[in-house]
């Protein structure tokens, strides 16, 4: 053996069993982790007057929905689509907070989520798989930006993941209590944002593969998936939540991007049907399936190539480098793990995010793709770990 490589390779056998490793490299977690929320830290050292929270568009909607809520009175418009995070601003009304303290609520359910998807890398592939998830989840500014604003997006992106990881325990498990804590996280998911509700069939169809049995699959996950596609189409309230996503109409006029028309799409005639009625989708679809097709690809692809025509080229690189080297290591994980039950539910968790995107729109700012982000960084932890281990045992 070459003298450079040997000494390599006891380099390495050293470091693998340094008995300080795991603790430096939760320090390295945690000093990331308050580097890139500064924001919400300063406002838990000096107060929220100093360090207030940002306002985004829809801020108004979920102040106000807390308002009504406080006061008794019934929510309006789309703010039934958001309960959990209104109860959670309600709270902070109740006891006398202003809402801005909703930043720390939300860098908790940060660092929970660090923790579900360390938990998620390790379950797969060991303890560098789940430390490289979580340091991906705490590094990435586009994730850490939204601790600080009063909007969903950042309880919702904690608690995907934090849900699908007490999913995977609960069914590992099969124990009462963890299966209850499990259902209890995935009904506080489904009413944080509208997109939550994917995660109920991915559920049903969890615990009936689970079961290991094409009779389960039978027995259980089709009619818990015809129950809710009837809930659907009958009850008011999740008819009121689609339609006023308007998916229909975002399908007519061909949008692409929300709020950037130059990327629409020229889609064909609607004819009869109207695009106020999400119902309509289907017979559109139909009678024009190659370019319904072909537009939701588009709203796909571009919520995976998260770059942007209006970005500086030099965020752009930035973004592209990042999200070329962690699909890399997310097929390599795909593939070398792909019998492993969390594997299974991160890949089905992930489809039907984008296909939520594919029948709606991909957002201005890039934002849907980190609301399933953790779940990239998860598998592509699992891939980085699966290849240092080939590597590491080859290196002879």
């Amino acid at each position: 053996m070459p003298e450079g490589l040997g000494r390599r390779n006891l380099f390495l056998q050293r470091l693998m069993h340094w008995p300080h490793l795991e603790r430096c490299g939760l320090l390295v977690l945690i000093a990331v982790f308050f580097i890139r929320n500064q924001h919400v830290v300063g406002a838990l050292v000096f107060g929220v007057a100093e360090f207030p929270a940002d306002l985004g568009g829809d801020s108004g909607r979920y102040t106000s929905g807390a308002d009504r809520w406080v006061a008794d009175e019934p929510l309006v418009g789309k703010q039934a689509s958001y309960l959990g995070y209104i109860l959670v601003l309600a709270g902070l009304r109740s006891l006398s907070l202003a809402y801005d303290w909703v930043m720390p609520v939300q860098l908790l359910f940060t660092a929970a989520a660090a923790c579900a998807a360390f938990g998620l890398g390790r379950d797969v592939a060991g303890r560098l798989a789940g430390f490289l998830a979580a340091l991906w989840l705490v590094e990435n500014p586009d994730i850490a930006i939204w601790n600080r604003y009063l909007l969903t997006d950042s309880l919702y992106i904690s608690s995907l993941v934090i849900t699908l990881w007490a999913w995977h325990r609960a069914v590992i498990r099969w124990e009462l209590l963890p299966l209850v804590a499990a259902v209890m996280l995935l009904l506080w998911t489904m009413t944080i944002r509208p997109n939550g509700w994917v995660l109920l069939p991915l559920m049903v169809m969890f615990l009936a593969f689970r079961l290991g049995a094409w009779k389960a699959v039978l027995t259980i996950a089709l009619p818990g998936l015809v129950l809710l596609v009837v809930s659907v189409l009958l009850l008011k309230p999740l008819q009121s939540g689609i339609q006023n996503e308007n998916p229909m109409d975002f399908l007519s006029k061909g949008i692409v991007i929300w709020d950037y028309d130059a990327w629409n799409r020229q889609m064909p005639p609607t004819e009869t049907d109207s695009t106020s009625d999400w119902r309509n989708i289907g017979s559109y679809a139909m009678r024009y399936p190659m370019e319904t097709l072909t537009l939701v690809a588009a709203r796909v692809g571009i919520v995976l190539a998260r770059v942007r025509p209006y970005y500086p080229w030099q965020m752009n690189f930035r973004i592209g480098v990042r999200y070329i080297v962690m699909y890399g290591l997310l097929l390599l994980g795909i593939i070398w793990y792909w019998r492993h039950l969390a594997v299974k539910l991160l890949v089905a968790a992930i489809v039907l995010h984008l296909g939520v995107v594919g029948l709606t729109v991909a957002s201005w700012d890039g934002r849907f793709l980190t609301h399933f982000f953790p779940l990239i960084a998860v598998l592509a932890g699992v891939g980085a770990a699966g290849w240092g281990r080939r590597w590491y045992l080859g290196r002879d």
